[in-house]
């Protein structure tokens, strides 16, 4: 997760955001934007990046990421619902779309 700095699109946000938490750059990957909410004087977006990696890819950020685990959406739609994935209430929605 992260913000837009001042003049950046949701995209560019996202793909600064997702390169500097794990090391990706998705910049040629297939983007999709999955769901766009607001929330009082803000809004987000949500999107998806397909794009081949393994984990031994993923370069985790000092004070930003603590770990890493690939999973399908069975397993990250259990881990949020046991308290162990991150509560963000539109998971399932966006598990649906994917």
């Amino acid at each position: 997760g992260g913000s837009a700095l001042a003049g950046e699109s949701s995209l560019v946000a996202a793909l600064r955001e997702t390169l500097e938490e794990t090391g990706l750059d998705h910049r040629d990957a297939e983007k999709q934007c999955i769901i766009s909410y607001r929330r009082g004087d803000w809004f987000g977006d949500v999107w998806l990046f397909r794009s081949k990696f393994s984990l031994s890819d993923v370069v985790l950020q000092d004070g930003e990421t603590t770990d890493k685990r690939m999973a399908d959406k069975e397993t990250v739609l259990k881990m949020k619902q046991d308290g162990t994935f991150c509560a963000y209430d539109y998971i399932e929605d966006f598990m649906a779309r994917v």
